[in-house]
C-alpha cells in the first residue's frame, strides 16, 4: 500500500534544490535588469557568433546600430562614471528587427551547441516580431533556464558534496556568465555536471556499460565543441576501478577486460598517435607553443610565475565577482567571506557514504584540474603572441625564445577556473561529520543573502545611481 507524501516532506527532501533555484533566479533577475545590455565581457561578439552559427545575417548589425549605439550602451564600457541613459533606452525599447525569422530555413550545425539556449530564446523573440531589446532579454532568460535545469540535475546527480557543487554554481561571477549570452552559459554548467556524473558512477555499485559511456560521450561532446580544454574533466573516469566496467562487444568480447590485460598496448598507441598528431600539425602556432613549452619547461614555469605574481589576486577577483566590463568588483571583505565559506563547506561532510576517495584518486582529480588550467594558459599564450603581432610562422626555436621574452600571458580571466573548482575542492575535501544540519544550512542561506545584497548594491551603484 502506497503512503501519501505530504507537502512538508517534499519540501524537506528538495530544500537544497529549491534554495538553489531561488537564489539563481533572484540573482539572474539582478543581472538581467540591473546590468545593462552588452556589459558582460564580449557579449556583443557572441551575438555575432550566434548569427554566424545559425546562418542568418542582418540581426547583429541592427543590434549594434539600434541597441548598442542609439541606446547609449556603447558609452558605458571603460567609463566608470557613465550611467544608463533612460531617455535613450526608452527611445529604442519598441524598435523591432527589419525582418523576422523563418524556422523552415533552419539548418542545424554542430557549433550551434555553444550558444544553444540563448540562441533559441533570441530567435523565438525574432520570430514573434518582438522588440530587439526584448529578444536580448529572452536570450538571457533561456540561458538562465538552462543553468537552473543543469544546476538541479548536477545536485541530484552528485552523491557527495552537494553544497560544494551548489556553492561553485552560485559564485556571483558564475551566475553573471551563465545567465547572459556567451560560451560560459553552456560550458560551465555542462562541465560541472560531467564531473558530478562521473562521481555518481564511482560511488555507485552498478556496472558501467555502453549506455553510461555513450551518455558521457554526449556530454563531453558539448564541452569539447564549446571550450575544448574542459573536456579533460572526462579523465576523472580513471578514478573508477576498471573492474566496474562491463563493455561487451558481441557475446564474447569484453573490452574492459581486454584493456586490463593489454593496457600497455593502449599506452603505446596513445603515444604514437600523439607524436603523429604533433608532426601533422607541426606548423600550427598552438602546437609549436606546446612543444616549445615542453622543451623549455623551466622558462615556461618562469613565465607562469611572472603571470600569476602580477595577476594572481586580480584573477581571484575575476573568479568571484568582477562584473560588467570588468569594472565592478566585489570588495576584499567579500573575498575573505567567500573563501571562508568555501573552506567551511569543504571540510564538512553531511552525506553518509560507504566508500571514500583515497589519496591516489584525489591526486588524479587535482592533477586534471591543474592540467586544464595549464592548457588554458598555453592557449592564451599563443593568443598573446598573435595579439602582440609576433611572428607565429617562426620555428620552434623562436617560440622557445618567446618564453623568455614574454613578460606575462595576457587574456586570462579568473572565471576560466570555475569549471575546475569542483575537482580541486573534492580532491582537497575533508570528512568532518556535520551533525547540526540546521546550523550548517542556515550559515549557507545567510551567506547567499549577503552575496545577493553585495551584488545588487554594487551593480545598482555602478550603472543606475546618479
Amino acid at each position: 500500500m502506497k503512503t501519501k507524501v505530504g507537502l512538508k516532506e517534499i519540501l524537506k527532501e528538495n530544500i537544497l534544490y529549491i534554495c538553489f533555484a531561488v537564489f539563481i533566479l533572484a540573482q539572474s533577475l539582478v543581472f538581467a535588469f540591473i546590468v545593462p545590455f552588452g556589459q558582460v565581457p564580449d557579449e556583443m561578439t557572441h551575438y555575432q557568433l550566434i548569427e554566424e552559427e545559425w546562418g542568418k545575417t542582418g540581426y547583429y548589425s541592427e543590434i549594434v546600430e539600434v541597441v548598442w549605439q542609439q541606446g547609449g550602451y556603447d558609452e558605458l564600457p571603460g567609463n566608470a562614471e557613465a550611467k544608463v541613459d533612460d531617455a535613450s533606452v526608452d527611445s529604442i525599447s519598441k524598435v523591432k528587427f527589419s525582418k523576422g525569422y523563418d524556422f523552415l530555413e533552419f539548418r542545424p550545425h554542430l557549433n550551434m551547441i555553444r550558444h544553444l539556449p540563448a540562441a533559441i530564446g533570441f530567435y523565438i523573440g525574432v520570430a514573434l516580431h518582438l522588440p530587439i531589446l526584448t529578444c536580448t532579454h529572452l536570450a538571457e532568460i533561456f540561458a538562465t533556464f538552462f543553468f537552473v535545469i543543469m544546476g538541479i540535475l548536477t545536485l541530484k546527480t552528485t552523491p557527495i558534496k552537494k553544497e560544494i557543487f551548489a556553492f561553485c554554481m552560485l559564485i556571483p561571477e558564475c551566475i553573471q556568465q551563465c545567465t547572459s549570452v556567451n560560451y560560459d552559459s553552456v560550458v560551465i554548467p555542462t562541465s560541472i555536471f560531467l564531473f558530478a556524473y562521473i562521481l555518481k558512477l564511482y560511488y555507485s555499485d552498478e556496472k558501467i556499460k555502453w549506455k553510461q559511456m555513450g551518455f558521457l560521450a554526449l556530454v563531453s561532446l558539448v564541452v569539447l565543441v564549446t571550450k575544448a580544454p574542459y573536456v579533460l574533466i572526462l579523465l576523472s573516469i580513471f578514478i573508477i576501478p576498471i573492474s566496474r566496467f562491463e563493455l561487451k562487444i558481441g557475446k564474447k568480447f569484453e573490452a574492459a577486460s581486454f584493456f586490463r590485460k593489454f593496457w600497455f598496448v593502449f599506452v603505446i598507441l596513445m603515444i604514437i598517435v600523439g607524436v603523429l598528431g604533433v608532426y601533422v600539425l607541426r606548423r600550427s602556432p598552438e602546437v609549436k607553443t606546446v612543444v616549445a613549452d615542453i622543451l623549455s619547461f623551466p622558462s615556461f614555469v618562469s613565465l607562469l610565475y611572472r603571470t600569476y605574481s602580477h595577476w594572481g589576486y586580480y584573477h581571484l577577483q575575476q573568479m568571484v565577482g568582477m562584473f560588467g566590463w570588468i569594472d565592478s568588483v566585489v570588495t576584499s571583505q567579500f573575498l575573505l567571506l567567500f573563501f571562508g565559506m568555501m573552506t567551511y563547506l569543504n571540510v564538512c561532510m553531511v552525506e553518509k557514504v560507504e566508500k571514500g576517495l583515497n589519496f591516489p584518486r584525489r591526486l588524479i582529480l587535482f592533477l586534471i584540474a591543474i592540467a586544464i588550467i595549464i592548457f588554458i594558459e598555453i592557449a592564451l599564450q599563443t593568443w598573446t603572441y598573435k595579439y602582440l603581432e609576433w611572428d607565429i610562422l617562426a620555428g620552434v626555436d623562436t617560440f622557445r625564445q618567446y618564453n623568455t621574452d614574454l613578460t606575462e600571458i595576457l587574456g586570462v580571466q579568473g572565471r576560466y577556473w570555475i569549471p575546475c573548482l569542483p575537482l580541486i575542492l573534492v580532491a582537497l575535501s575533508g570528512t568532518s561529520e556535520r551533525k547540526n544540519v540546521k546550523v550548517y544550512y542556515g550559515v549557507q542561506v545567510v551567506y547567499y543573502i549577503i552575496a545577493l545584497y553585495n551584488v545588487m548594491t554594487l551593480l545598482y551603484t555602478r550603472y543606475w545611481m546618479r
